[in-house]
């Protein structure tokens, strides 16, 4: 029967999902696309290399392939030094491949655009659901908050929480969407995302990690994403701005995408070295937010997976080569720029794209194992032959329109696949960054199809993309998994149930800002410094220190954080945001006591519990009901009695153990006395506010409210 089972268990594998996965991963380091890699002439990623001498279809017996993964010694493939052999279950794949023919099938992100017959999101998740049942519907405040916190990254208002019912019919719910979608804060959320890929700082990265005033191209992409323009004019904008026949000082000003590089400040340093290191960025940073395609792994050599050459790695590098910047202090070329927050203020130099005049041109030559004085055969401006045609000697700005051209499937699919895996907390390609053959598969390869037709039909905006993702019935799933769910699908890959969503650490904070009436609308400016413990970053450069902020400015959204590359926020460290200093496409998440010492013990949350405490002291009825408010106003549902009762019974204690210690509770208002600019309606003991603090603390660090579920 045992062998029965495996016998049916790779009856027909599939080559995409079952072979290729195997092969990328074990064989083609050695045997695939890289020529100047691969050993005894054999290739594997081809059909017809392969069958040269490895595979026989029909006769997994007679093939080499097998014949060499299930040998010992110095003939088994991947040889020891490259790490253990393949599995029984993977060479139980590929005998069963071959045995059924051997069958190759393009790489799926590389293949057009399957036809969308017009099947609903929900439809195409059900045909994966295998027996699962989804999940009932969450109540009406548990989503609303759930799609506030995803679409703007702030909890809803408390007066939206109170009125929306608990089971909404399909056109409240569409009223309700549409309110979230034109908030005032989407943009800065969403600019967040964008931020990572662009390796967005206030500081100029490397040992010195300088100052560096690149600001008002954040404003630029906050106001622009609040418009939700058309995803190519997006693109157009930020990668060649200045080429634009109508470019004026704003699509100047987007260029700035690309001056995000890393340069470097310090003395006897090579400048051409580190200007063709931030040209080598914008090709791996380009290919990888438009593409999903990892490009870097072609700098030094042909790609060993993938179709690029090393020449066409150089001749992508010679379409950002022609542009005047150097590794220079003054970062020159600049744009003059007022600040959006202020009018009246002198305008700042903002380091942007310029292309040289055709007199001035750089020679772009292929660097041997990307050593920039090692130079090998010139090449010129040019796109990979595997992918769509494009003209000849191609500018920025035809790379802009390339990857946005109809004919292109790579873009949508990453694209939409970006935006679902922000709502839904993980793509249907997990691997974002990578959509070659080492990344992941989709999990529901069709569905990928159809949004990115669908997003194409949007012309990839934000607002109306979303708003078919929020109005899925898999949206408005709750979260919760019983033991046999988790067991068939334990990585909630099939969606029967709402994923649970650590909120990132930029929502987190503005979150708690939010609830305690303590966060300050203000948008765009330069940069703002929240509290921060002493000592975090020390430059030896100008003497540089980290000041925190007073007043409005130590409330402003994450947004507008200040970001050192060597020495990001710790609370953005901690929850997993990225240093910056190279493009990054999804955030891993990680789970460790630190989070949760950060999270009671760091003093913007512990100024935001103690807001929150008089907030709640504000809230009509006795004590009981304005704890259920509260509740309410955090998690978007009503409280059980048992978890009221837990409420009550924290506050009863800390009330004790602050009459018995009034110095604490004296010290403790002393040291955040500026969370006492909200209002509370009545006057209270300095013992009574900290009890109601720890209180709001206790409600601020539930699982619930630090997750979107």
């Amino acid at each position: 029967m045992l062998l029965l089972g495996m016998v049916l268990a790779f009856e027909s594998p599939d080559f995409v999902r079952d072979v290729q996965p195997i092969l990328s991963s074990r064989c083609f380091a050695c045997h695939g696309p890289d020529a100047a890699a691969r050993e005894g002439e054999l290739r594997l990623d081809l059909r017809e290399d392969a069958l040269h001498s490895a595979i026989v279809p029909g006769d997994a017996a007679a093939s080499m392939l097998i014949d060499r993964v299930r040998a010992g010694g110095s003939k088994r493939m991947p040889p020891v030094s490259h790490g253990a052999g393949l599995t029984e279950h993977e060479i139980g794949i590929l005998e069963a491949w071959i045995n059924d023919g051997a069958t190759y099938q393009p790489h799926w992100a590389w293949s057009p655009l399957a036809r969308d017959d017009g099947r609903s999101i929900d439809e195409h998740l059900a045909e994966g659901f295998a027996g699962l049942a989804p999940n009932a519907p969450a109540t009406g405040g548990v989503v609303l908050r759930r799609t506030w916190l995803a679409v703007v990254g702030l909890p809803p208002p408390r007066e939206v929480v109170l009125s929306f019912p608990d089971v909404p019919t399909d056109e409240e719910w569409s009223a309700a969407v549409d309110e979230v979608l034109h908030h005032e804060g989407f943009g800065e959320h969403w600019a967040s995302m964008w931020l990572d890929l662009a390796r967005y700082a206030d500081t100029k990265g490397y040992e010195a990690d300088r100052a560096r005033t690149i600001w008002p191209w954040r404003e630029w992409l906050v106001a622009t994403l609040d418009t939700d323009p058309a995803f190519a004019t997006l693109t157009e904008h930020m990668l060649a701005g200045d080429l634009l026949p109508e470019a004026n000082a704003e699509t100047r000003l987007a260029t700035a995408f690309h001056r995000n590089t890393m340069t470097n400040d310090e003395g006897g340093t090579d400048d051409e070295e580190h200007r063709v290191a931030a040209v080598v960025d914008r090709v791996n940073t380009t290919m990888q937010v438009w593409m999903g395609f990892t490009a870097s792994c072609a700098q030094c050599h042909d790609h060993k997976y993938d179709p690029m050459t090393q020449r066409e790695y150089f001749a992508l590098f010679d379409v950002f080569n022609q542009t005047a910047d150097a590794d220079r202090n003054d970062e020159t070329p600049t744009v003059d720029v007022v600040s959006r927050s202020n009018s009246e203020a002198d305008p700042v130099p903002v380091p942007v794209m310029e292309a040289l005049s055709e007199d001035d041109r750089r020679e772009t030559r292929v660097q041997i194992r990307g050593n920039y004085r090692d130079l090998g055969e010139l090449v010129q401006a040019g796109f990979p032959e595997a992918f769509h045609s494009g003209p000849s000697a191609p500018s920025r700005l035809d790379l802009a329109r390339w990857l946005c051209a109809p004919e292109n499937p790579l873009t949508p699919r990453v694209q939409a696949n970006r935006i679902w895996a922000r709502m839904f907390g993980r793509g249907l390609v997990e691997t974002e960054e990578d959509f070659g053959r080492q990344g992941t598969v989709p999990t529901h390869p069709e569905l990928l199809d159809a949004l990115a037709a669908r997003w194409l039909s949007d012309e990839g905006r934000l607002r109306p993309f979303l708003k078919r993702l929020l109005m899925t019935d898999a949206w408005r799933r709750t979260s919760s998994a019983t033991p046999e769910a988790l067991a068939a699908d334990p990585r909630n890959e099939r969606l029967a149930r709402f994923p649970r969503v650590r909120l990132e650490p930029e929502v987190l904070r503005d979150q708690a800002l939010a609830v305690s009436e303590l966060l300050v609308r203000t948008k765009h400016g330069p940069p703002v410094y929240p509290p921060q413990p002493d000592g975090v970053w020390r430059s030896p450069y100008n003497d540089a220190r980290w000041t925190n902020s007073t007043g409005d400015d130590r409330f402003r959204r994450s947004v507008y954080t200040y970001w050192k590359r060597t020495a990001p926020h710790p609370t953005m460290t901690l929850f997993d945001a990225p240093s910056r200093e190279v493009c990054t496409s999804r955030r891993l998440a990680t789970n460790t006591p630190l989070q949760a010492l950060v999270g009671l013990n760091d003093p913007i949350f512990q100024e935001a519990a103690l807001g929150f405490g008089r907030r709640i002291q504000g809230l009509s009825g006795d004590e009981r009901d304005q704890l259920v408010q509260a509740f309410r106003l955090l998690t978007g549902r009503e409280p059980s009695l048992p978890e009221v009762q837990r409420l009550q019974d924290t506050l009863h204690q800390a009330r004790r153990h602050y009459a018995d210690r009034p110095e604490e509770a004296a010290a403790f208002l002393a040291a955040f006395a500026e969370a006492r600019r909200v209002k509370v309606g009545r006057d209270m003991s300095a013992e009574e506010e900290s009890a109601w603090a720890l209180v709001a603390s206790v409600l601020l660090n539930l699982d619930e409210v630090l997750c979107r579920g």
